[in-house]
């Protein structure tokens, strides 16, 4: 459509269009532009809008509204310039709210996930000092790839992976990465820095031999490269000497993260503080490493299904990780599992980790191990690089999470809550009950601090978890992701079904429901979703 002809020649315009393709579920799918019922072409929507007049902030009811809006925002009309976002996430729940029919109908609706993509980066607030990361999406990564060859680094990406972390073989094999679509946070030990615990660890010399190995162009060389994974759970004693070797790798590389991976709570006061020091506990471990000016992110590992700690030791590290991250103005980051004592995570295993990790904020996760090779027994691939059954279990789980992403990243994390019904300790065997009473004396449904939603609760024989966002940019709105805990050993069919009231400036709920959005009315003034099995929702209000 050529529509600057529009745009010069008259101020409103009435365009009819037919469309032969459709949304489903956040993918583009053609169709062949015909009724399900009769096969034959839809009548294509009409509509007439301006596109100068700025278009009302509301959800788009009809067919028409929804075509005049997609139409806008393809454009990039200055009708909706505005508010680009909040309008472009409307046009989608808008369409998604329609029936399939009607949807068929709509001008340029194959658009939708490119423009929300486009969307997306325009909810990134905050500096930081990486190029090459997409913060406007949830990304995912794995750990342990030992094979780097094309074909194996194909199925990482069509696995639903971004990026990888410590690949092997060092830097000859970072083109084959960055041919695949992945992203790599490269360790520097094994690329050009040998005693990675000294002070001397990057030394004039070392940046040097490394420069002429790169002909000094580090970025043309080497764009698979999104940062420098300096460490893996390192103790707190290193911090001052991991610091410095960060800061002359930034100045020397700009445009990369600098990263390390930090203990989980299970770990020993003693392996905190470090050999020879004194024991530290995991607070004052945590915030050691909670520096600004160091990383733009706190990254740890937490293997829920193969610590002793269990489901309730998962949800205190959340906790500590999140309020530090949130109070020092971090990214928070997590490295989850794909085994536990029992041996490869089913589906259920794998998306509850990673959802009640999100009901706390976490914007980027990763997955170890890829390869059994060293450790991981229980991995996605062999160590000859068959894949096992968590392939496929991994697949799904990656699909489901990105889903959630072009909402999810609109907003920024705030609190979150343990709701538990007033009989769930009477019925559950899940234990220890009494630690998870105990969490929710100060992370409770009061502790939430929502201005727009009220009078959160579960029902009486339920557990769930509800983290609360804000968003980021546009009009003033807020999130509440849920997550199903019951009975997180899912050794029975169980669910959790939340309800709320909203505050009375409140004019749209809305739920997504594996990313996919429909309008929630009330009944008698309350609201209630049902999160099943390990599967999250995400309700937003504005």
């Amino acid at each position: 459509m050529n529509s600057g002809r529009f745009f010069t020649v008259v101020l409103l315009i009435s365009i009819t269009i037919c469309c032969f393709s459709c949304v489903h579920s956040g993918h583009h799918q053609d169709t062949a532009g015909t009724s399900p019922e009769t096969d034959t072409v839809p009548e294509p929507v009409t509509f007439t809008v301006s596109p100068t007049d700025p278009y009302p902030v509301k959800l788009p009811e009809t067919p028409e509204d929804v075509a005049a809006l997609i139409w806008l925002l393809t454009t990039g009309a200055d009708a909706v310039k505005d508010n680009q976002s909040d309008l472009t996430e409307l046009a989608y729940i808008g369409y998604c709210s329609l029936s399939e029919e009607d949807r068929a109908r709509i001008p340029d609706a194959g658009r939708l996930p490119a423009l929300r993509d486009e969307a997306a980066k325009l909810n990134v607030v905050k500096e930081y000092s990486d190029t090459r990361i997409d913060h406007s999406r949830l990304q995912i990564g794995t750990y342990w790839v030992r094979l780097a060859d094309p074909e194996h680094l194909t199925e990482i990406k069509d696995c639903g992976f971004d990026f990888v972390w410590q690949p092997p073989g060092g830097a000859e094999n970072l083109k084959n990465f960055y041919d695949a679509g992945l992203g790599v946070m490269e360790f520097i030990g094994e690329m050009f820095i040998p005693t990675r615990l000294s002070e001397e660890c990057v030394t004039p010399e070392g940046l040097a031999e490394y420069d002429r190995i790169l002909d000094g162009n580090w970025e043309e060389t080497y764009p698979a490269v999104w940062g420098f994974y300096q460490m893996d759970e390192p103790s707190a004693a290193m911090f001052d000497i991991i610091k410095k070797n960060g800061s002359i790798l930034k100045k020397h590389m700009p445009g990369m993260t600098h990263i390390i991976n930090l203990f989980p709570s299970t770990a020993a006061e003693f392996a905190l503080g470090g050999e020879g020091n004194d024991p530290i506990d995991y607070e004052t471990y945590i915030n050691v490493f909670a520096d600004p000016e160091a990383f733009d992110m706190i990254c740890y590992d937490h293997y829920m299904y193969g610590s002793p700690a269990g489901f309730v030791g998962a949800i205190k590290n959340l906790i500590t990780v999140s309020e530090t991250s949130e109070r020092k103005g971090m990214d928070f980051w997590v490295i989850l599992a794909v085994y536990g004592d029992s041996g490869p995570l089913t589906t259920e295993e794998l998306k509850l980790q990673a959802y009640t990790a999100m009901a706390y904020g976490v914007e980027n996760i990763s997955y170890a191990c890829w390869t059994a090779d060293g450790w991981g027994s229980s991995s996605v691939l062999t160590k000859s690089g068959g894949k096992t059954v968590t392939y496929g279990r991994l697949k799904e789980t990656v699909a489901d999470l990105k889903a959630f992403s072009p909402v999810y990243m609109k907003y920024s994390h705030k609190s979150s809550a343990l709701l538990i019904g007033s009989n769930y300790y009477n019925q559950t065997d899940m234990f220890p009950p009494q630690q998870y009473a105990r969490i929710a004396e100060t992370h409770g449904p009061d502790s939430l601090g929502s201005s727009k939603f009220t009078s959160v609760s579960v029902s009486d024989n339920e557990f769930a978890i509800a983290g609360l966002f804000e968003k980021k940019t546009g009009r003033d709105g807020e999130g509440l992701f849920i997550i199903n805990c019951t009975d997180y050993l899912f050794r029975k069919e169980r669910q959790a079904t939340v309800s709320f009231t909203v505050s009375d400036d409140v004019s749209v709920v809305t739920v997504y429901e594996k990313g996919v959005p429909r309008i929630l009315t009330p009944e008698n003034g309350v609201y209630s979703v049902i999160s099943s099995g390990a599967d999250a929702v995400f309700v937003t209000v504005e």
